[in-house]
């Protein structure tokens, strides 16, 4: 009986993480329109308390809201940059590749990093850096590397290979 348990315990377990990897992904990939929509409940709950002093406030602040999404959406960038974890498998687009067909590649993140301790690792060229300022430590074919946050496309479908227990 408590072996059956067990597994139903770990059953569930296997389930909600895979959920969670699926809902990341996702995430990552449809950023901006799931952030639109959580910004466009907050901005009309925002202009339904100010209608009821004035209905035309509600309107400013709607139109306000509209324009101040795209600044809004870059302050919190770091939510999508918080979707990518240490052992994730991540599809880049190689900006030193020549050929379309060795473009884009697959790269597991070892470690997050910043502008300075890139530049630190001698891992890019200081011209490939120019413009970015958050980094990845990434093991490209066994081999360490670094990419920049801007190169990721999204993560990688092998990343939703989960492999069960026995």
């Amino acid at each position: 009986m408590l072996a059956l348990f067990k597994d139903n315990i770990r059953a569930y377990w296997h389930l909600l993480k895979g959920v969670w990897i699926v809902t990341r992904v996702m995430v990552f990939e449809k950023f901006i329109m799931v952030f639109f929509a959580f910004y466009l409940l907050c901005v009309l709950g925002i202009a339904l308390i100010v209608s009821v002093l004035h209905w035309g406030g509600a309107v400013v602040v709607l139109l306000l809201g509209l324009l101040l999404f795209s600044k809004v959406l870059k302050s919190f960038q770091f939510l999508k940059r918080a979707l990518i974890r240490r052992g994730d498998i991540v599809e880049y687009a190689d900006p030193e590749a020549s050929e379309n067909a060795k473009m884009f590649k697959k790269a597991t993140i070892v470690l997050k990093m910043r502008f300075d301790e890139v530049k630190k690792t001698k891992l890019i060229s200081d011209e490939l850096m120019q413009g970015s300022e958050y980094f990845y430590l990434v093991e490209i074919d066994k081999k360490p590397g670094a990419i920049a946050y801007d190169w990721v496309i999204g993560l990688s479908p092998e990343l939703l290979d989960i492999e069960f227990e026995d």
